[in-house]
């Protein structure tokens, strides 16, 4: 096809560009490419943390920044144990070549920042603090232990001297790194456990940060892609003649099964797409709708037993995930016999940046800049694609306009990593619209749950999940699996490591195909198991005529597994978090006709728990949520106005699914806008009340831990006042009027 052609620009205009423009990758730093300074008596700890003769503590986040304030707490953990104040720390993202085989370290998600970084970067810290101290002592000739530091300087009490750190430095750096340095001890930290506003909230509100999108270089040129209407499809015929015509269109290029068209700015690109005419093929998803899945589903609870999973299998199988004692036993006299079927839909991530990438291929390099939470999976993924290519691969990874499980994936890198090759040199940035994002998502699983539960005076006796839910975890890293031949467990967490013991039970899965991407979603798997598990308790609980909060409470075991540790989450803790979001939030007290509270609650991936409480108003067929309380323990809070702003956008988030789904014709997705596609609004918030259990435990995660309890606190809060259970996700105005 035909193409407009245009220099490239050299490397050295680029660094004068990025130079005069700001365009950096940071925090509250200096630019990524960037050297550093390169005097002898700068005093480099660790990859991650240096000190500069001037007073700055240059802090590279080994983790990437999506907004959810990993930032800020990780400068918290590091400025707390080093001994420096927080304004000291310089923060920014390295680029993938920065940190060499700790590339991976950089992969972001699973609510798992701070939790896994929290022992590195104390150890890293503590140990730069005990050279500096070391250099302290020994210039005094005093014992080490007779010193102590303060806001970057070595004091020592008994004689008056003091040394700040930048006088240390030279000295400091011929210490013997200590091999087990101490951590300061609790009544020593000043900083960790109090509220912080996140370090680089002015720079996000001012709207100097710097995101994926506005990267801007020497010659750049911008794409978009006419994507096909549905799976498989392919162009059958393409007119390029008007897109060519439109001024700035530079080329029409072939990218996999869509095409890709450039231009001089992304209007230009935008505008020769409209122009652009394609016959597309039907593609192998026609036949797939919203109602041949909801068919598939119900077939897929009466698919025949299989002991072992096959990714590969052709027909539908159930498949046994966990199992105890007799659950399909008869059941006992005077029993009654509990049954329900919950759904949830498919719903898209609509992170607020769009998916993009600008790539720059120059030289023997690869340069990649894009707003992702996996730089490792970016160069893993484009050295898989053109195996043998030698070229340097580097990711200069930009905060991200919301991640969610989105930017995890990689195609969108590709795609720009395609039409670079094509264009044989000069950036390209590839840019997503937001048809293309809603229409094009990897979507969070559509689930169909079948429960069924005996019971008795004493509660329940035996317990049966049936889940039939497409898998995410058999399309994740193109189809090599974090779990690999658990996917069952995988898909069903929630549902066969649930807190409450029963002495029967049973859970199963079937996993109907679709031709569909799908992808993680902010709580993963866990979000669509627990609305069916905890409604249904809430079920148990009325017909048992007994309090859902006290039904709950006399459920609850010691210990909990799953499919991320081996060691039992105490189940203690998550009985905290009920009695605690039951006192806070005036769990018995009377409300007027018409409203009700719900109460939900849930551990995610061992290693943290939530219960939340949810109030509503339902009146004239309208609901209104006026008031969410929830409880956390995720150990030592780090920064609590941090964990507060990420349980209210975690409520946000949960609130925005309940009325909100992906559905099929012909395999086409029918939402292709905000508007058919709708998203919570300021006026529908409700006052989010965010409570965080004490814990001397180590931090764990936090993001995605109150996801799951929503929809489920909801949904029984609306049968309180109005005696209707629903049982699917998104709710109707009918489902209430």
């Amino acid at each position: 096809m035909s193409v407009k052609t245009r220099l490239a620009a050299s490397r050295r205009e680029f660094l004068i560009s990025v130079s005069l423009s700001g365009a950096a990758l940071m925090l509250r730093c200096r630019r990524a490419d960037e050297p550093a300074d390169s005097s002898a008596q700068n005093f480099r700890a660790s990859t991650w943390i240096t000190l500069h003769p001037d007073g700055r503590v240059e802090f590279l986040v080994p983790k990437i920044e999506m907004g959810q304030g990993v930032a800020t707490a990780m400068a918290i953990i590091v400025a707390d144990e080093l001994g420096v104040d927080l304004e000291a720390l310089d923060m920014r993202i390295p680029a993938s070549n920065e940190v060499g085989p700790s590339v991976n370290i950089l992969g972001t998600g699973g609510s798992n920042s701070v939790m896994k970084m929290w022992p590195m970067l104390r150890k890293t810290a503590a140990t730069a603090r005990e050279m500096l101290v070391g250099a302290a002592a020994k210039r005094w000739n005093v014992p080490a232990e007779d010193c102590r530091v303060e806001s970057g300087v070595v004091l020592h009490s008994a004689s008056g001297r003091r040394a700040p750190y930048a006088e240390l430095l030279a000295e400091a750096q011929r210490q013997k790194k200590p091999s087990k340095p101490r951590w300061r001890s609790a009544d020593q930290l000043r900083l960790i456990g109090r509220p912080h506003r996140r370090m680089e909230g002015p720079e996000v509100v001012t709207g100097r940060a710097r995101y994926g999108c506005d990267v801007r270089l020497p010659g750049q040129r911008f794409a978009v892609l006419a994507r096909p209407p549905a799976p498989g499809a392919k162009p059958i015929a393409a007119d390029t003649a008007a897109a060519l015509a439109v001024p700035g269109v530079l080329a029409v290029l072939p990218v996999r099964s869509a095409l890709a068209v450039v231009g001089e700015t992304s209007w230009d690109a935008m505008r020769g797409r409209l122009a652009l005419a394609v016959k597309w093929s039907d593609g192998s998803a026609a036949g797939f709708s919203s109602a041949t899945f909801e068919e598939s589903c119900q077939k897929g609870f009466d698919a025949p037993r299989a002991a072992q999973y096959d990714p590969k299998a052709s027909e539908m199988r159930t498949y046994e995930v966990a199992s105890r004692g007799e659950p399909l036993a008869p059941p006992r006299r005077g029993a009654t016999i509990v049954t329900a079927d919950y759904a949830t839909a498919f719903q898209a991530h609509v992170t607020m940046e769009t998916p993009n990438a600008t790539v720059w291929i120059h030289d023997d390099i690869c340069e990649i800049w894009t707003g992702t939470q996996g730089p490792d999976s970016i160069i893993a993924r484009l050295r898989h694609r053109i195996p043998g290519r030698n070229r340097q691969i580097v990711v200069h990874a930009h905060r991200m306009g919301g991640g969610f499980g989105r930017k995890e994936e990689v195609d969108f890198v590709e795609e720009a990593d395609i039409v670079a090759e094509a264009l044989g040199g000069g950036p390209v940035q590839l840019l997503w619209t937001r048809d293309d994002d809603l229409t094009h998502d990897c979507y969070h699983p559509a689930s169909r749950h079948r429960l069924s539960a005996e019971l008795s005076p004493k509660g329940v006796n035996r317990w049966r999940h049936r889940v039939a839910a497409p898998s995410a975890e058999k399309q994740w890293n193109y189809g090599s699996t974090r779990h690999s031949g658990s996917i069952p467990k995988a898909e069903t967490s929630g549902a066969w490591n649930l807190p409450y013991l029963f002495p029967h039970f049973l859970v199963e899965y079937v996993d109907p195909p679709v031709p569909i991407r799908l992808g993680f979603w902010r709580g993963i798997e866990i979000t669509s198991n627990v609305f069916a598990v905890e409604s249904f308790v809430d079920e148990l609980a009325h017909a048992a005529r007994r309090d859902p909060l006290e039904f709950r409470l006399s459920m609850i075991g010691d210990g909990v597994l799953s499919t991320r540790v081996t060691t039992p989450f105490s189940l203690a803790r998550l009985r905290t978090a009920f009695e605690l979001v039951a006192a806070k939030s005036g769990w018995r007290a009377p409300l007027p006709a018409g409203s009700g509270r719900g109460i939900a609650g849930a551990v995610f991936d061992g290693h943290s728990a939530a219960a939340s409480v949810a109030e509503v108003t339902v009146h004239g067929g309208e609901l209104r949520v006026d008031r969410v309380v929830c409880a956390i323990d995720c150990g030592i809070v780090v920064n609590p106005l941090g964990l507060e702003g990420t349980v209210q956008s975690a409520v946000a988030w949960a609130l925005s699914a309940l009325f909100s789904e992906i559905t099929f014709e012909r395999g086409h997705p029918r939402e292709s806008t905000l508007l058919a596609y709708p998203l919570l609004r300021f006026n529908q918030m409700p006052r989010v009340e965010v409570h965080a259990v004490p814990s001397t435990e180590a931090p764990s995660g936090a993001g995605e831990i109150p996801v799951p309890t929503i929809a489920p606190a909801i949904a029984n809060a609306i049968f309180a006042a109005t005696g209707r259970r629903l049982r699917r996700l998104p709710l109707r105005r009918e489902d209430f009027a």
